[in-house]
This record gives C-alpha cells, structure tokens and sequence, in this order.
C-alpha cells in the first residue's frame, strides 16, 4: 500500500503535535508538498488555486493556472511558457525563496472569476463574429445615407479597459501582463522554445495573437456580456534580451 503526500504530511504532523509538548517546544509549521506563503505570511494550497482564475507574482516572474480540457489537467504556467505541476511550482517557489532570494516577495492576486454568463445553444444563425463584421458594413453604408458620422474605427491592437484607456496589445506584449475581462484572464508569453515569439495564453489554454485577442475579446467575449469590463494589469517590463529568470 503506497502512502500518499498529504497521507504522510498528516501523519508526521500528528506525531509532532503530539511529541512537541512533551518536550517543551513549539516547532515552526511545515508547509505540504503544493502550499506556499506569501508575503504577509498567508499560506495558500496551488492544488487548490489552480482551479482558480488568479496569479501568483514573485516580484520576478508570474505564474497563471491553465485547463486544458484535451488533456485533461491543471497546470501552471509562467510568463516564459514554462509549465509546472502545483507541488513543482511550489517546491520551486520555496526553494528560491529559501536557498536563491531571502528577499523574495509572494502575492496572490484572486480574481474570484465566476462566469455568470449561460454558455448559449448552437444555432444556425450568424456567430457573434460574423454578425459585428455584418453589423459593422451595415452602419457604414447607411450612416452617410443619415448624415452620421461615425467614429473612427480603432485599430485590430487597441483595446479599451473599463476607465477608458486605450491599450495597445503589442505594447502589452513587452512586460509581464495580465489581461482580465471578468470572464477569463489572459497573460502574455514569451515562447523561449520558439525564438521568443510573443502571444497571449488563456486560462482554457487557448492562444492568441494580440490583434486576434483583441477582436476576441471585443466581439465574442462582448457578444456574451455586454457590460464587458476589462482591466489590465501591468507588473513589471520583460528583461532584454528575455531570459527565464531562475
């Protein structure tokens, strides 16, 4: 019978607990195999966070849950496309913090995403996609016809968050970057693999170039909700040349 991490970690817990007093110590908590604490000295189990929409910030590197439904597992990944179980990716955060960086600060940044919206039934109509492009191509022939001058179009790489700022997407590409729309988040990659290419990563694992995320989220994820509301979040620019900093 083969005992499992948690199975052990309880054991050697109760034996502690039980032994401690007896000689008048009061030995310092040990962490499991996926917990982590961070900077305010909170513990949080990435088995659990992983099922989340969230990020964990290192003050040097970020690191965002993914799903990905074909094969079927959660897992990690950081901004320079590394993947890691949730005991690996703990193990890895402890270890800097401990043997690497003393100074190291941990922040869990929970979106608490819940979609509210009903996944809509296929029909045979337009997509959302195509009917802005028809919606778009409408306004524009019978807007002059009104006398209606219509605002200019943005450009496939401006996306405009809730406050109304305007941010182009291959700006975004250059720092450590969260992009969360109150359905999903997104985060921006650097794919040491494959020359440093730039592109975003949803938490369904999902990948966009910036002008195609910025028509998915202003068409399809707008389609679903219209009081959309977008945040960007902005952590710190991407060294140059990028590296994975270990």
């Amino acid at each position: 019978m083969e005992i499992s991490d948690d199975e052990y970690y309880d054991i050697k817990q109760n034996l502690i607990n039980a032994l401690a007093p007896q000689l008048g110590i009061e030995p310092e908590k040990e962490l499991r195999k996926t917990e982590i604490q961070d900077k305010d000295g909170v513990i949080y189990d990435l088995e659990t966070l992983v099922r989340k929409q969230c990020v964990v910030d290192t003050g040097i590197n970020i690191y965002m849950p993914v799903w990905n439904s074909r094969a079927g597992r959660h897992y990690w990944m950081d901004s320079y496309t590394a993947e890691y179980s949730s005991k690996d990716l703990a193990g890895d955060i402890k270890y800097k913090a401990t043997k690497k960086n003393p100074d190291l600060e941990v922040n869990i940044h929970d979106f608490g995403l819940i979609k509210t919206i009903e996944d809509q039934e296929d029909t045979d109509g337009l997509s959302n996609e195509q009917f802005y492009w028809f919606a778009q191509k409408l306004l524009r022939d019978i807007a002059p016809k009104l006398g209606i001058k219509l605002e200019e179009q943005p450009s496939v790489y401006d996306l405009k968050d809730k406050n109304g700022v305007i941010h182009k997407t291959y700006n975004l590409e250059e720092k450590q970057c969260i992009i969360n729309t109150g359905m999903r988040i997104y985060m921006v990659v650097r794919d040491v693999r494959d020359d440093n290419r730039k592109y975003w990563v949803a938490t369904d694992s999902s990948r966009y170039e910036s002008s195609d995320l910025t028509r998915f989220i202003t068409v399809e994820e707008f389609a679903d909700n219209p009081h959309l509301e977008v945040t960007v979040h902005e952590f710190r620019d991407i060294p140059k040349p990028a590296y994975r900093p270990f």
